[in-house]
């Protein structure tokens, strides 16, 4: 296939992964990890609520067998409807006869914990903690979907930051607790790059259009500048605008364009071949108010490009002076500061820069480190280890 070593895993061993297929970081790495576990041999089944999401597709190219929850018994009451996941997935588990399962996010988490409280102890849970905002972390909701995570095997963070926040609040899950960063397994790329096209400098943000992105902060940022400012570059977000987010999309729209600044800030729609969008950029850039583990900073360094990110998440490890600039998301003159600090750049700083994110991304989010760590876990836990 890919000259890759002959694995030691357990080839005939069954791993399910539970979650949603929509455009999300944490949804994007469910499907990595899951395609991934399916090319070293393991038999990997992908149970989503989500039939047609984003990331349907990508799933039917690959080894993973997809078994869709059918909508026609979800309603409106999303309580009924948690009831009926756990329903579900203990059937699939019983009779596919799984011994390991995968969750990433609260909801999602709850479940698969429940499951595996349910077969006592046979059907063993992984559960992918992602949070690092300490506001949702200790609200009444997740207060009581960590009660739960006591009947999951391991519990993996996809941040140091986010590891140090649930020892923090919940240190009898410390020993539980483990760190594996996202994978970043980009497409081939088949675009081409053009340093400063048109003789702008050219950001791409690819964010969900959500308040904890900091949209708002970065369009009371652009308010700051001049014209003059405003015309050496352009800033394009990509995001999708589903149900639950298109009154913001809307609204935010709408802003930009009663302020003038449409044709610097420009919003588009979520797209698979965002590497290749990336790619064409001069920086990818992300204005979040919190993150587990960026993605999207994460792919955006692979691909060998400056940063431009606020102080969330593991920062200090992902940018610094070498390869981007850092912004604090709640302050738009640091953000403005940060946008013209790579703005000003030479040509020669920018590409040094771009190299530096490179060799960061290679020796922290390669497939063969990472993908290595999760079959191990998947192994030991099967074991009882």
């Amino acid at each position: 296939m890919d000259g890759r070593k002959p694995d030691k895993y357990n080839k005939k061993m069954k791993v399910l992964f539970f979650g949603g297929l929509a455009c999300g970081g944490a949804e994007h790495q469910m499907v990595i990890v899951a395609k991934q576990l399916a090319e070293r041999g393991f038999e990997v089944l992908f149970v989503t609520q989500d039939g047609n999401g984003f990331f349907r597709e990508d799933l039917d190219k690959s080894k993973v067998r997809v078994v869709v929850i059918p909508r026609k018994r979800l309603v409106e009451k999303a309580k009924f409807n948690i009831l009926y996941f756990i329903f579900f997935l203990n059937n699939v588990v019983k009779k596919e006869k799984v011994e390991v399962g995968v969750s990433f996010l609260a909801e999602n988490n709850f479940v698969n914990c429940v499951v595996g409280m349910l077969t006592h102890g046979k059907y063993k849970a992984i559960t992918g903690l992602r949070n690092a905002r300490e506001s949702l972390l200790l609200s009444k909701r997740e207060l009581l979907y960590t009660k739960f995570e006591r009947f999951a095997s391991i519990k993996i963070c996809n941040s140091d930051n986010a590891k140090r926040m649930y020892a923090k609040y919940f240190p009898q899950y410390t020993n539980q607790l483990d760190t594996i960063y996202n994978i970043v397994n980009l497409p081939e790329i088949s675009s081409k790059y053009l340093i400063r096209q048109n003789g702008k400098v050219h950001f791409i943000v690819p964010a969900s259009y959500r308040e904890v992105k900091n949209p708002y902060g970065l369009l009371e940022a652009l308010k700051l500048m001049s014209d003059k400012e405003l015309s050496m570059f352009d800033i394009t977000w990509y995001g999708q605008s589903n149900k639950g987010t298109l009154p913001y999309y809307i609204k935010l729209k709408k802003d930009i364009e009663n302020n003038n600044l449409h044709h610097v800030f420009i919003l588009k729609d979520a797209t698979t071949d965002i590497a290749n969008r990336m790619n064409e950029a001069d920086v990818v850039a992300l204005f979040s108010s919190s993150e587990g583990l960026p993605n999207a900073i994460c792919e955006g360094m692979m691909l060998g490009k400056p940063i431009v990110m606020t102080r969330v998440s593991d920062y200090a490890i992902l940018v610094d002076k070498s390869n981007g600039c850092l912004c604090d998301w709640n302050d738009p003159e640091s953000i403005k500061k940060a946008l013209f600090e790579m703005v000003l750049s030479n040509n020669e700083t920018m590409l040094a820069m771009g190299k530096s994110s490179r060799d960061k991304a290679v020796s922290l989010f390669s497939e063969e480190s990472n993908i290595g760590k999760w079959a191990e876990i998947v192994e030991n836990v099967k074991k009882g280890n």
